[in-house]
């Protein structure tokens, strides 16, 4: 049983990835939570990896933006339009997934 990662709220399973203190002003949160829009506790372990990679993703490019030489206001810029290309991506994926093809 590898629960980890994952949160039951009702009956639906969320992903929940907790936010290192480093980064977390950038993103405004202690944690990312995203439902996985299922009941089912087997898919939701199938499911989770697809948000864990993505949140390992955007901490590490919000960590290489703190460490680089810029200033305050241009790291969180570069950062706010690293979350829309993130965000844009993550809405081709739920596109991709409401259309399950035979």
């Amino acid at each position: 049983m590898d629960g980890k990662y994952l949160l039951k709220r009702g009956r639906t399973w969320y992903v929940r990835f907790a936010i290192p203190h480093t980064v977390q002003d950038i993103f405004g949160k202690q944690e990312f939570v995203q439902s996985l829009k299922t009941k089912d506790f087997q898919e939701a372990k199938l499911l989770k990896h697809k948000y864990l990679d993505m949140y390992a993703q955007m901490i590490s490019l919000a960590k290489r933006q703190l460490g680089s030489n810029r200033t305050k206001e241009g790291q969180l810029i570069d950062c706010g339009l690293m979350l829309r290309q993130i965000n844009e991506q993550q809405g081709t994926i739920m596109i991709i997934k409401e259309h399950r093809y035979p």
